[in-house]
């Protein structure tokens, strides 16, 4: 082996052995912990913090600095301007929405150590994949039709709001959607959401599951890209109330014969293949829900 790959080979066994810390501050910020639920859209850690001007607790956003291994730190690097453009999009993005149903933000700064990171007000009540599955990832909890249908009015809320505003979130999934104590819902991680009126041809970024067919093959956003978000809508009820993510669209026919037939009427429309079929949007979505809370009965 030559010189450059020993140097490499020990810099990976080195990098392999280093424990992860948490840093002590951000900015002013005082870190407790980390709180991220899972890997998130981008290569981003979300910490539970303290403004020492406030006192109040907050949801600090920075990007990953120390990746579980070497290869993993390679391609962090690779991807790291992608990156940095998804936080201060996402910075730009809360900013501009003030939603009920939308997480809010504090501010945005740029640690000199650790680089940029937004600042966002502390949910405390945990995220709906936290309430499907608790600590099991894989049997969750099915809730009822009422309680499903509340959640899903809310996120509907939050991205007509965004809409509103030419905003395609792009990942909507159980984890991205917090609740705080009171069990109002918020819509979380904008880091991979875009602006309707921008070509996105080539890979959709998100989640594979809840993403809409269109995103899977790769289209550009076009008038109806907003309807992408609202498919995922329908998957995530989907999964609220069979205790699982659908694994197709035979399984999402299966779980729809279980649910009560108006609801099954709207989740067949929200996650209809074409998106011209779908909802018109999220706002004529939640109206429908409302109308089923109002007469649940066929």
């Amino acid at each position: 082996m030559d010189l450059r790959g020993r140097i490499l080979r020990d810099h990976e066994f080195s990098y392999e052995n280093q424990p992860k810390v948490v840093p002590d501050n951000i900015g002013r910020f005082v870190v407790f912990r980390e709180v991220s639920a899972e890997q998130t859209s981008s290569q981003a850690l979300v910490y539970e913090a303290l403004d020492p001007i406030t006192g109040n607790k907050v949801a600090l956003k920075i990007l990953e600095h120390e990746m579980e291994s070497f290869s993993a730190s390679i391609m962090a690097a690779l991807m790291r301007d992608n990156d940095i453009k998804d936080i201060l999009s996402e910075s730009e993005i809360l900013s501009s929405l003030q939603h009920p149903n939308v997480v809010g933000i504090v501010e945005t700064g740029d640690d000199p150590m650790l680089g940029p990171y937004i600042v966002m007000e502390w949910v405390g009540g945990g995220n709906l994949k936290q309430s499907i599955y608790g600590g099991n990832s894989h049997d969750g909890t099915r809730l009822s039709s009422q309680k499903c249908v509340l959640i899903a009015i809310q996120i509907l809320r939050g991205l007509s709001a965004a809409h509103k505003s030419g905003i395609v979130h792009g990942d909507i999934k159980p984890s991205n959607v917090l609740i705080d104590l009171d069990g109002g819902i918020k819509l979380a991680d904008f880091g991979v959401a875009r602006l309707t009126q921008q070509d996105y041809g080539g890979p959709f970024r998100g989640t594979r599951g809840y993403l809409a067919p269109e995103r899977e093959n790769f289209d550009a956003l076009d008038e109806m890209a907003h309807t992408a978000d609202i498919y995922s809508v329908g998957i995530v009820m989907l999964e609220m109330l069979a205790g699982e993510i659908p694994s197709g669209h035979e399984q999402i026919m299966s779980f729809l014969a279980s649910v009560p037939k108006p609801l099954d009427d709207i989740i067949r429309r929200a996650t209809a293949y074409v998106p011209q079929e779908r909802y018109v949007s999220a706002e004529a979505m939640a109206e429908a829900l409302g109308e089923f809370l109002d007469n649940p009965s066929p």
